[in-house]
């Protein structure tokens, strides 16, 4: 009969090998802001238009400039489909690699835009626009025939699963208004409704048995066991938050000037909240290859009242710039965005339970809120570039650039760093945007493509099913091997524009 010694040492690593290891190994939003833009003449000229040229998405640009548009439009636009490429090379070991392919078909913006015929001054707009989506699931199995476990002779079936998925919906709902001082300054303010969606799934299963039912180890027969390590999450809510944006735009002759600035969102309430995890470790060595660890069970699962939920949006502050070369019939825009930092938070903060796992193990945990998440921002910079070209009257043609930096790159926790994460690889990303409109009576008809590029090099792994032993001691981790920086990643994206808006008033 096989000995099972609880000292205190080996007992303390237990408890830790998963919580504070394989807990965080996970995937989250896309932590960039500017990852969307929104109508396809704001979408083609990278979003550079804080200063001017937003057409029907100034609600969201700078409302200010809801008075550039001088007709009473109605504006559908969409994103016609999008093919969207990652590769995670090394991501669970040396050749063990994730990828994923995606194709979407999306709304992206609808507006209707007034002018009051009693106050040629005013302007204004309601819209409803997709502010930023994703939808990703990827997953791996690992099957191999390895000698992994000390205390038995021969080789072992060695099988791992890992599978990662998240949903995450962020709809924003507004009105607005833009108010003529002169014709030189204009002033808007605008309030959206943030309808925040997250559905996020993580799942490491490894598990390593004999390929016979009694093995005979030193002429010991030793009865069938199989040494296990799992890690699974799962998070679910619905967070509706409420954003002002107040803007002004100067603009004399040729050069325009721009200022939009994003309140922190103000929470309303959440529903749908669940938070469920489970940690578990059965028959798995010590390093000496004689002893057992103890067995380890934590679960648990919270909803609804036992949860609270807060997923908060920055302060931000934007200053656009144009420049129309009349003689050429080209303008020039630039936008740069300050976003400031959000000190880290409780994302999904739960009660303490102490019927999670033993009251020995429960007394170790370092965070007796055990399902609870952190999150938070660091302060970004991003900065927008465009050119239109108008070719007639009735044919433009627009490109621009825009860069779209991590915010999650090596942020602080500080005291909330043993907390559960939402969280992706931290790569930046850069849009190059390109195409043209063309009217046709009162209907103009716009078209274009944006290509995206991120990478990330020199990564430390995810996991290493590649050479796994059945106690790393390096990072007390059951069934895997010491993780290396040699993962990388690539992220290539094509996004397809289509979209029309119909003019009704009588300019």
């Amino acid at each position: 009969m096989r000995k099972r010694p609880y000292t205190k040492l080996i007992y303390n690593i237990s408890i830790f090998i998963l919580v504070n290891c394989l807990s965080y190994q996970s995937y989250g939003q896309t932590n960039r802001y500017w990852s969307h833009n929104f109508n396809e003449e704001a979408s083609l000229l990278a979003g550079a238009v804080v200063g001017g040229g937003t057409g029907v998405s100034a609600i969201y640009y700078n409302p200010a400039n809801i008075s550039e548009i001088e007709t009473s439009k109605l504006s559908i636009n969409a994103s016609l489909f999008s093919i969207e490429f990652l590769n995670y090379k090394n991501a669970l070991g040396n050749d063990i690699n994730l990828k994923e392919s995606k194709f979407q078909l999306q709304p992206r913006f609808i507006s209707y835009l007034v002018q009051p015929k009693n106050n040629k001054r005013l302007s204004l707009e309601f819209a409803v626009l997709n502010n930023e989506f994703l939808d990703m699931e990827m997953a791996h199995a690992e099957d191999k025939t390895i000698d992994i476990l000390t205390n038995l002779s021969g080789k072992e079936r060695y099988i791992g699963t890992f599978r990662t998925s998240q949903y995450f919906r962020d709809d924003w709902i507004g009105f607005g208004g833009s108010y003529k001082i002169d014709d030189a300054l204009s002033v808007g303010m605008s309030m959206f409704l943030s309808i925040k969606n997250l559905e996020y799934q993580y799942m490491l299963d490894i598990e390593a048995y004999p390929l016979t039912d009694t093995v005979d180890n030193n002429n010991l027969a030793v009865p069938f066991y199989s040494a296990t390590a799992q890690n699974i999450e799962y998070v679910k809510f619905n967070n509706n938050r409420l954003v002002w944006k107040l803007g002004l735009n100067y603009k004399p002759e040729r050069l325009g000037i721009g200022i939009n600035i994003t309140t922190p969102s103000v929470g309303l309430f959440s529903g749908g909240k669940v938070s469920s995890g489970k940690i578990k470790q059965s028959n798995i060595s010590d390093p000496n290859g004689n002893l057992f660890l103890p067995d380890m069970l934590i679960i648990d699962t919270q909803i609804k009242n036992e949860l609270r939920v807060s997923m908060k949006n920055p302060l931000s502050i934007a200053f656009g710039f144009t420049y129309d070369n009349l003689d050429k019939k080209q303008t020039y825009f630039a936008t740069i965005e300050y976003f400031n930092e959000i000190t880290p938070y409780k994302l999904v903060k739960a009660n303490e339970n102490p019927s999670i796992t033993t009251q020995e193990n429960y007394e170790k945990l370092e965070t007796k809120d055990w399902l609870s998440y952190a999150y938070g921002a660091k302060s970004v910079v991003n900065v927008a570039l465009g050119y239109r070209w108008d070719v007639s009257e009735d044919i433009l043609i627009l490109t621009g650039f825009r860069t779209d930096f991590n915010y999650l790159k090596n942020l602080d926790y500080g005291e909330l760093t043993n907390y559960k994460r939402l969280q992706d690889l931290n790569y930046n990303v850069y849009h190059i945007t390109g195409g043209g409109q063309i009217t046709i009576l009162k209907l103009n008809i716009i078209a274009g493509m944006q290509y995206s590029y991120g990478s990330n090099n020199k990564q430390l792994q995810l996991i290493n099913m590649t050479n796994p032993v059945e106690y790393n001691t390096v990072e007390n981790a059951p069934l895997q091997g010491t993780r290396e920086k040699t993962m990388s990643l690539n992220y290539h994206k094509i996004s397809l524009f289509l979209g029309g808006t119909f003019n009704f008033g009588t300019k």
